[in-house]
């Protein structure tokens, strides 16, 4: 499952090595993404991955997602709970920390 930049970058980033391993079944996203995805067939929203994990073998599942869906991230998990699979998160730590110190910036300003 990858959602916005975040997500289509590990995405691009899995697809451009090969050498690791790895195989990627298919993705989903609530966003549009870029147009490298390899060939790798798009299945719809992120609600739909729970679907596509209860009814195909899988290894792992990759959810890449921002720390600001965190409340998504965790229905997701759960979800997957009864699924035999790992389940990998890849977050984007820089964007939340971006968006945090942001914010903390907006507190000063309006507390000043």
């Amino acid at each position: 499952m990858v959602q916005g930049k975040w997500g289509s970058h590990v995405l691009t980033s899995i697809l451009a090595a090969p050498e690791a391993g790895f195989n990627v079944k298919a993705f989903f996203s609530d966003t549009e993404m870029a147009d490298d995805t390899g060939g790798k067939p798009h299945y719809g929203g992120v609600d739909h991955a729970i679907d596509y994990a209860h009814s195909h073998p899988l290894d792992q599942v990759w959810i890449a997602m921002p720390l600001s869906e965190a409340e998504r991230i965790n229905m997701l998990v759960n979800e997957l709970s009864d699924v035999s699979t790992d389940i990998r998160l890849v977050p984007d730590i820089y964007g939340f920390q971006a968006h945090q110190s942001l914010d903390q910036h907006r507190r000063w300003a309006i507390g000043s």
